[in-house]
Parts: C-alpha cells; sequence; structure tokens
C-alpha cells in the first residue's frame, strides 16, 4: 500500500478516518504485532504526534476499527421490515444484509472474527459485544413475525443463537474458500436456518 497523501488543512474527523481506513488495512496486510505505530503514521501521511493526538495506543487504534466496521455491520442487518415480511422471508434478509457486509469487507471480516480476538481482553470483548448484538436483532426480527403467544422468549433467544453462530461460521467458511461462490453460501444458508425454524408459528398480521 501507498503512502496516502493527506492535506494538512483537513478537518480532524476526515483525517480520523483516513487514518482509520489506513490502519485497518495495515493490520489486515500485517497483523496485529506487525503494523507498528511508525508505518501507520506514514501510510497515512501524518506525523507520529498527530497520530496519537488522534489514538492513545495501537489498542485503542484497532479497537476503533472494530467499532466502526460493527456499526456497519449491525446497521446492514437492522433495517426497518414490512409488515407483509414472514419470518422466513425476514431471515433470508438477514441472511442476504449480513453476506452483503461480508462481501464487501472480507479480509476485515477475517481480522475480526479470527485473528483479533487473542491480541487482548477488549478485543475479546468487543468481538463478544458485537456477537451478542448480532443474535439480539435476529432474535428481535423473529420475535415481530412469530407467534410469541406459544413460542417461549428463551426458545427465541437460542434460535436466534444458533442463526447467528450458523451465518458467522458459513460466513467465514464462504470468504476463506474463494471457489465457494455468493449464492451456493446464501441459498444453503437460508435453507439450514429454515429447516431448525420450521415448527415456527407465524404471527396473525
Amino acid at each position: 500500500m501507498s503512502k496516502v497523501k493527506t492535506d494538512k488543512r483537513l478537518p480532524a474527523s476526515e483525517r480520523r478516518e483516513i487514518i482509520l481506513d489506513v490502519a485497518r488495512s495495515t493490520f489486515i496486510e500485517y497483523g496485529y504485532e506487525g503494523a507498528h505505530m511508525d508505518l501507520i503514521a506514514e501510510r497515512a501521511g501524518v506525523t507520529k504526534p498527530i497520530l496519537y493526538r488522534h489514538f492513545p495506543g495501537k489498542l485503542d487504534l484497532l479497537l476503533s476499527v472494530l467499532d466502526q466496521d460493527g456499526i456497519e455491520l449491525l446497521s446492514n442487518i437492522s433495517l426497518t421490515r414490512s409488515e407483509e415480511v414472514d419470518w422466513r422471508k425476514s431471515i433470508a434478509l438477514d441472511v442476504k444484509a449480513y453476506l452483503d457486509f461480508v462481501e464487501s469487507h472480507k479480509e476485515g471480516y477475517v481480522m475480526i472474527y479470527s485473528s483479533g480476538v487473542g491480541i487482548d481482553r477488549k478485543v475479546a470483548e468487543r468481538v463478544a459485544l458485537m456477537r451478542d448484538s448480532v443474535r439480539k436483532i435476529i432474535a428481535e426480527h423473529i420475535r415481530y413475525y412469530v407467534d410469541t403467544d406459544t413460542v417461549p422468549p428463551e426458545d427465541i433467544d437460542f434460535i436466534a443463537a444458533m442463526v447467528a453462530g450458523m451465518t458467522e461460521t458459513a460466513a467465514m467458511h464462504w470468504v476463506r474458500n474463494e471457489e465457494i461462490q455468493r449464492e451456493v453460501c446464501e441459498r444453503n444458508l437460508i435453507r439450514g436456518i429454515e429447516s431448525i425454524m420450521v415448527d415456527l408459528p407465524s404471527r396473525k398480521m
């Protein structure tokens, strides 16, 4: 990656975004240990004092990258659904939104859920928080479209955990195997999720 040319007059918010983009690609290319702050500063076209002004240390920088990607992932699967959609279509939309994010952040996705978790307790906690947030959103979607008078809340939460786990595992397998087409991953993932939800009664609209 070549050095980014930055304008010294850039607003702090824009400079921060540039640093985050550069840091993300550097973490992916060199790993956490190899992504030295000197290198990130050079690639971002800033001095080390400016870099440390925005991010006190490398761990803070990694956490900010994870937060940024996590917010985008959650926003992808948090879109409001129409009442005409049943739980089957809702789950299909969840899977599509999740894979849309993964497709545009493949290397970053692997970094978030694989190589990054053993770095520091705070990183592990941040990844766990993302996973739990994904599970909660999926649970909300299931809860909205199924008959909660007959399906206990603990069942919905457990099913959401299975759906989230299946989706993450399938997505990771897909991005690590270039020969697998997106449609193959999406089709089989939806089929697998529907098989564990097939007996859930739909809510009467």
